[in-house]
């Protein structure tokens, strides 16, 4: 399996069986042109119908399989949507421009999470590098990748006490998930 952090809030995640697009922004921006067969498009915000979208869509809660890949999406109290992706054994939470903490019912809904993306900046809101933190230790996922970092990722990893070298794509198998939360800093790939 591989993450891809195309830009903005987008991200590719490609399996043996399937391909998940989270958060595809306008053609034209950062993030708009994703390149590639794409089995569902993931938007943590319903009200971003806007973007141009590739295979099955779903923008809101509920339990959903495509391709043997089991997507959850949870409901949060802004109104936008978190997902937890099985792909090749991996579990990959998706949580967009989430703000806030996680509620226990947040948590126990998503279920364990290996690689945990999220995006630091998002619209009018920021998440700050302490609740992005938290965040991190609500779910202890074995990998952490920030995305739509700009201006805010030097905060988040002296926060986490981390300063790894930005790469294109994660690439793992669920044999390579390492025992410590390990923070992976992708450059955009648009």
């Amino acid at each position: 399996m591989e993450v891809t952090f195309i830009g903005m809030n987008c991200v590719k995640v490609v399996g043996k069986q399937v391909t998940v697009l989270c958060d595809p922004s306008p053609t034209g921006q950062p993030g708009g042109d994703v390149k590639g067969v794409v089995d569902t498009t993931l938007l943590t915000r319903a009200a971003e119908k806007s973007v141009k979208t590739a295979g099955r869509l779903f923008d809101g809660p509920g339990e959903y399989e495509i391709k043997g890949s089991m997507i959850t999406a949870v409901a949060t109290a802004d109104e936008s949507t978190l997902y937890a992706v099985s792909v090749d054994g991996i579990r990959v939470g998706l949580l967009g421009s989430v703000t806030a903490e996680l509620t226990n019912g947040q948590i126990e809904a998503l279920g364990g999470i290996d690689v945990l993306v999220f995006s630091l900046k998002g619209g009018e809101a920021e998440l700050s590098p302490a609740t992005a933190t938290k965040i991190v230790s609500q779910l202890e996922p074995n990998y952490v990748v920030p995305i739509n970092y700009d201006g805010v990722l030097e905060a988040f990893l002296k926060e986490v006490g981390s300063s790894p070298e930005p790469q294109p794509k994660l690439k793992l198998t669920s044999k390579d998930l390492p025992l410590e939360t390990t923070v992976v800093v992708l450059q955009p790939q648009s």
